[in-house]
């Protein structure tokens, strides 16, 4: 199990940094006078997204415990990479309680972000099992009938 959480922490790590970058990237392309932010606090705000990373893919490890209901996973899964986007968006002032409109934007924006990548990943995951299913019991159905 502690190698499972290991792999998923590793993945969410990587997920943040890629999320990272490609901010920067946008942020360079639409107003790169926004990106000397990023500059200004570089290892802060790579980490946040790190740590969002962590919390948004890193706790996917929650769809391996089998004695958990699946709805109580997603609850625990999607609270905890909000809860740490919002905790890191305050830290890093990517979020601010000054401009209310600002704030509950950016919050939904993430939270549509968060619902469309976890969907899509579900659907993949789902298609992917109907296909393993699928090819096990054609298998099966190809074994020779035990005629004792």
């Amino acid at each position: 199990m502690v190698k499972l959480i290991l792999k998923y922490l590793l993945f969410g790590i990587a997920v943040g940094c890629f999320f990272f970058i490609g901010n920067i990237i946008f942020l360079d392309l639409i107003d790169s006078d926004r990106l000397q932010v990023f500059f200004d606090n570089f290892t802060s705000h790579a980490i946040g997204f790190m740590i969002i990373g962590v919390g948004f893919f890193g706790g996917s490890f929650l769809y391996e415990i089998e004695n958990l209901k699946f709805s109580l996973k997603v609850i625990i899964h999607i609270t905890l990479g909000i809860s740490l986007f919002i905790i890191v968006g305050f830290i890093n002032s990517w979020i601010s309680l000054e401009n209310r409109s600002e704030l509950i934007m950016n919050i939904i924006v993430n939270i549509a972000i968060l619902l469309a990548v976890w969907t899509a990943l579900y659907i993949q995951d789902r298609k992917e099992i109907q296909r393993v299913n699928k090819a096990l019991k054609e298998r099966d159905l190809m074994k020779p009938l035990d005629t004792e």
